[in-house]
């Protein structure tokens, strides 16, 4: 997708456009807000946890989150979805990690927890971050892609006049 962005970049601005385009891109994922995963995560129907429920669980997510190297563990959601799933989620220091009833049911502790450290992981290793920048570089190359389609729509009469050639 950088490169995508890049070639637009390109042939909007030569050189000096791909770098633009791919620091403007950097920027916006820097800066742009993202949204609390607390408001997200309960808007979809999820519930935190709370202190005393699943308590190994918990315990084990605070002693991994230690071991990670994160300052703390993160929230655990209960999300009410289809299937096996759970995934991270963060926004600046708030971090949480959402599993699936289903999830808690088929898997034994030792699988659960092992899925909960493979979600630790995409936190200690900011692959979300990532995630957030793929997800800008892919929303500035549609909008950059948008706006060289309605140039050339608007250039297709002076075109036909012969006032512009291509």
């Amino acid at each position: 997708m950088v490169g995508v962005l890049a070639g637009l970049g390109w042939l909007f601005g030569g050189a000096t456009g791909v770098l633009w385009s791919v620091a403007f891109a950097v920027v916006l994922a820097a800066l742009l807000p993202s949204p609390s995963p607390a408001r997200w995560l309960r808007a979809s129907g999820a519930r935190p946890l709370h202190r005393f429920e699943l308590f190994d669980l918990q315990r084990a997510v605070a002693t991994l989150a230690r071991d990670a190297g994160l300052e703390r563990a993160p929230t655990i959601y209960l999300v009410p979805i289809p299937g096996p799933q759970a995934f991270a989620a963060e926004s600046g220091d708030e971090r949480a990690i959402g599993v699936s009833p289903s999830l808690l049911r088929l898997l034994t502790p030792r699988e659960v927890v092992a899925v909960i450290a493979h979600e630790l992981s995409h936190l200690r290793h900011r692959d979300l971050w990532v995630m957030r920048l793929a997800e800008t570089v892919r929303r500035l190359t549609s909008s950059m892609s948008t706006v060289g389609w309605v140039l050339l729509l608007l250039s297709v009469p002076f075109l036909l006049v012969g006032e512009v050639t291509l």
